[in-house]
C-alpha cells in the first residue's frame, strides 16, 4: 500500500513539473487547471473502462485458448521452463495473465510443430 501512495505522489510531482515547464514555455494561461482536471478525469474513465473490458474479454479469451474457465477449477500448470512463478494464493476464477500467455505460447508451439511435421 505504501508503494501505491509513493507512486501517486511521484506521479503528482512529475505532472506538476511538466505543467510548470509547459506554462513557462507557452504562457501561464496556456494550460488552465480546469483543463488538467478534465484530462485527469477522462484518463480515470478510460482506465475504468479498460478494466471493465478486460473483465469481460478475459473469459472469452480463455475459452478461445481453451484454458480453464471461471466456472471450472483451475488446474495448476507449470510454465514451459518447469518453474511456477505465480503465488500459491491466487484466487480461483478467471485465469491469470500468465495462464493466458502460456496458452497462447502453447498454441504457437503446436502450430510450429505441425508445420515442421508437414515439411518433413
Amino acid at each position: 500500500m505504501g508503494a501505491d501512495i509513493e507512486a501517486i505522489e511521484q506521479q503528482s510531482r512529475k505532472l506538476d513539473e511538466l505543467v510548470t515547464a509547459y506554462r513557462v514555455a507557452h504562457g501561464q494561461d496556456a494550460l488552465p487547471d480546469e483543463r488538467i482536471r478534465v484530462l485527469l478525469l477522462d484518463e480515470q474513465e478510460r482506465v475504468a473502462s479498460a478494466a471493465a473490458l478486460s473483465e469481460m474479454v478475459a473469459p472469452l479469451l480463455a475459452q478461445r485458448l481453451q484454458l480453464p474457465s471461471a466456472a471450472a477449477p483451475r488446474a495448476r500448470r507449470a510454465p514451459a521452463r518447469g518453474v511456477d512463478h505465480r503465488p500459491a494464493d491466487l484466487p480461483q476464477g478467471a485465469p491469470a495473465i500468465a495462464d493466458l500467455i502460456d496458452g497462447m505460447l502453447a498454441q504457437e508451439l503446436d502450430t510450429l510443430a505441425a508445420v515442421k511435421r508437414r515439411r518433413a
